[in-house]
């Protein structure tokens, strides 16, 4: 029987004390070498501009450990930044100074914990948070528009339209555009794992995952866009539709069967 793989979690550490970085990286690498069903990357950073460098080129880290006091800026700063380039990051304050926990949990910290408790509460908020991480839709495109190489999530793509030359993503906010024709999205979607994205007509792709009514003559988007169906696309749209919807039925009945234990 073929041996199941690890899953993975990437951290990043950012702290501009460099021993309190290194003593964070110490702690969560000896809770990881305890846990068999998960493989660590972790990075440390002093400079919160060289973590937001990295964000832009691409990189994905699934936990976040910031410092709330930094030179240049705040923790909660450079928590909003991210938050720019991922839909649900998931943060860790540490510091020395309680009385900043309030303000933590505006950008929905999952921990905050004073240093001088991390080597009982660091552990602690790996225990809690790594199922959540493993249950994390991970899956990404990398594209690349007139100013950056940006990471999207297919989970935040309801439709991608053409456009002359350019095919533009309608994302969970705002959209994107890509110097690269329908069909090419569709290859670099599908190779992700994107089952759910379908041609609607030649000129346009559709998450079915997002789909609210479906008709003959046109799908209606979650967002209330209005989409054109073609004839010879229309059976195959709605098959997927109606069993994605029997899919996501099936969990919350399960759930809810849990729940009654």
């Amino acid at each position: 029987m073929k041996q199941e793989e690890n899953a993975l979690c990437r951290v990043a550490v950012l702290d501009d004390n460099q021993e309190e970085g290194l003593r964070q990286k110490t702690i969560t690498e000896q809770y990881f070498e305890t846990n068999n069903k998960w493989d660590l990357e972790i990075k440390v950073f002093q400079d919160s501009r060289l973590l937001m460098q990295e964000l832009k080129a691409a990189e994905y880290y699934d936990i976040f450990l910031l410092d709330y006091e930094l030179p240049d800026k705040s923790g909660l700063a450079v928590a909003n930044e991210i938050r720019r380039y991922y839909d649900e990051p998931v943060f860790i304050f540490v510091t020395n100074y309680v009385q900043y926990a309030v303000q933590a949990f505006e950008v929905n910290a999952f921990r905050y914990i004073p240093k001088k408790l991390l080597e009982e509460k660091l552990p602690e908020a790996y225990k809690a948070i790594l199922p959540k991480v493993a249950q994390k839709d991970k899956r990404i495109i990398r594209v690349n528009t007139a100013e950056n190489l940006d990471v999207i999530y297919l989970k935040d793509i309801f439709y991608i339209r053409k456009e002359g030359k350019y095919s533009i993503m309608h994302l969970r906010r705002g959209e994107i555009r890509i110097h690269k024709a329908i069909s090419a999205v569709l290859e670099d979607l599908e190779a992700m794992g994107g089952s759910e994205f379908m041609l609607s007509d030649k000129g346009c792709i559709v998450n079915v995952t997002y789909i609210i009514s479906c008709s003959r003559e046109r799908l209606v988007m979650a967002d209330d866009t209005a989409l054109p169906v073609s004839r010879s696309k229309y059976k195959k749209i709605r098959e997927q539709a109606e069993a994605m919807i029997e899919a996501k039925c099936n969990i919350i009945k399960r759930k809810v069967r849990e729940g009654k234990r």
